[in-house]
């Protein structure tokens, strides 16, 4: 089962744990219809990618097509010591 408050909990759990250049890759981010919201598919978690999107501390991207066309979502911390890293 794939819920947005079972994702968020994992997602704030490893964040601490983010390595500075690393990246979170989250999957059944961009359900292609309301079909896909089951939680026999893609369930909630595009709650969390379009809470993520809204951060200010993250840089987000959604790639919406793939082999399974459900979303996949990869973040990163954007780190005030690192230049190279800033929008």
């Amino acid at each position: 089962m794939t819920t947005y408050k079972i994702e968020q909990k994992d997602f704030e759990n490893i964040l601490p744990y983010h390595e500075d250049t690393g990246i979170i890759l989250l999957h059944d981010t961009y359900p292609p219809s309301e079909e896909y919201t089951h939680e026999a598919r893609c369930g909630t978690v595009y709650k969390l990618r379009q809470e993520l999107e809204k951060r200010e501390d993250l840089d987000v991207i959604t790639f919406i097509r793939g082999a399974m066309d459900v979303g996949l979502t990869v973040v990163r911390r954007i780190k005030e010591n690192m230049p190279e890293y800033q929008r």
